[in-house]
């Protein structure tokens, strides 16, 4: 049985939702991976942890994702309903080689405030297209900043993150001067105002904006 599980034909898609697994049945999982493993996607405890204290809960971890990032050339990186401490898994621990990442539901930490958890993502993931921050109540606009600057970002999806739209500045600065190649936006239930909104009309690879014509604040 170990020999057929660690077959390299197997463990291209390593899809182990929804079950949550703790930080040793994780790695055992990885340790499974290959080259041609490209898509890794992981439930984490926010749903079992409703209401107590996130710390000592998690299965993620800077090692962690050092075994992945030696093992595999992982493109797209599902992590659902995650507790996340920001101070220690930092967004430099994430693979370099990623194209798609979804953080959806996921719960910060020690969020940085000095400055964006996604600095310098643009020179971390330079290939990164799509980005999934649904339900990230954590996200603020100043973030905005820093994903802007990805050249090859073209899905940003931020539907319930209640801070977006509460800091206009940072909206108007990142529409202006990044997302060159943005073509589909997912802006709804949000503080978004119109005049946010119509920031990027003048982005010219925008297809699809979706908005709720309602203003969460």
């Amino acid at each position: 049985m170990e020999k057929i599980s660690k077959d390299r034909t197997l463990w291209k898609e390593a899809d182990l939702r929804p079950r949550f697994l703790t930080h040793s049945e994780l790695e055992d999982a990885i340790k499974c991976f290959h080259r041609g493993t490209k898509v890794l996607a992981s439930t984490g405890s926010v749903k079992m942890q409703s209401g107590k204290v996130p710390e000592n809960t998690e299965c993620l971890s800077p090692a962690l994702f050092e075994l992945v990032t030696q093992a595999t050339d992982l493109e797209t990186l599902i992590l659902e309903e995650h507790f996340v401490n920001a101070s220690v898994l930092t967004y430099k621990c994430f693979p370099s080689t990623l194209k798609h990442l979804s953080m959806e539901n996921c719960k910060l930490i020690n969020v940085p405030v000095k400055e964006s958890y996604f600095f310098n993502m643009a020179s971390q993931t330079p290939n990164l297209e799509s980005l999934n921050l649904n339900g990230c109540l954590w996200f603020e606009d100043h973030s905005m900043m820093a994903i802007s600057k990805c050249p090859k970002l073209k899905t940003l999806r931020l539907r319930s993150c209640a801070k977006v739209g509460t800091c206009a500045a940072y909206i108007f600065l990142s529409a202006r001067f990044g997302f060159e190649n943005i073509e589909v936006l997912d802006l709804r239930e949000t503080a978004i105002s119109d005049a946010e909104v119509r920031a990027f009309k003048s982005k010219p690879k925008l297809k699809r904006l979706y908005i709720d014509g309602r203003v969460h604040r």
